[in-house]
């Protein structure tokens, strides 16, 4: 083999080398980029699936709170349901009572229970006691007396009686029937007999 054929070989042996590394370094370049892509991919997906619990999370403590809510709601209305029966329920054991208390009212009234045999009538006190401390237990009481200020939201003036004392104007003569009230609630307004201040005066009442 002559010199300058040996030259060429050697140079053609170069060329494919140096070809050859300069694919290794692409074929290297290539994967790089490819193993970078596919972390990215990756990461996206986390995120995208971070996201994707965080809104459920956000879902599930809404409706936990929802639920919460609601059930603070159904056992308050339900408590309120239960003080409602229970007021009612007295309510309506109470006015059971007060007829039998009026006919007590009545009675002790008049001149003629003062003549009434002591030992009965003792019997009959008794009895009208207990009925007293029931209504009491019931959170009831009576209420308006003689010389009480006359109050339409507590007071049925069923009669009047004129006079001329203005302080006297306006308070109550004879109560007629007691008035009951159950807590802050008026259950029935007393009946009452009230001093009405007289428009004409004494000297016009004479003139007349």
């Amino acid at each position: 083999m002559s010199k300058e054929e040996r030259e060429k070989k050697e140079k053609a042996s170069l060329v494919a080398e140096t070809n050859e590394d300069d694919l290794v370094v692409d074929e290297a370049e290539d994967i790089e980029y490819d193993d970078d892509s596919i972390a990215q991919d990756k990461f996206k997906k986390l995120r995208a699936k971070l996201k994707e619990c965080e809104k459920e999370k956000q879902e599930y403590l809404l409706g936990w709170q929802r639920q919460k809510a609601d059930s603070v709601n159904e056992k308050k209305r339900l408590q309120e349901d239960l003080q409602k029966a229970k007021d009612l329920g007295k309510k309506e054991a109470v006015e059971l009572i007060l007829p039998a208390l009026d006919s007590f009212d009545a009675a002790f009234s008049g001149d003629a229970w003062e003549n009434v045999d002591e030992n009965w009538r003792r019997g009959v006190e008794f009895i009208h006691k207990q009925l007293a401390d029931a209504m009491t237990s019931l959170q009831t009481f009576a209420f308006a007396k003689t010389g009480d200020r006359f109050d339409a939201g507590l007071h049925e003036a069923v009669r009047e009686e004129l006079t001329d004392d203005e302080e006297l104007a306006g308070t109550i003569k004879t109560v007629l029937r007691k008035g009951y009230k159950m807590g802050d609630i008026v259950l029935r307004p007393a009946q009452v007999e009230v001093y009405s201040l007289n428009a004409f005066g004494p000297e016009d009442q004479a003139s007349r």
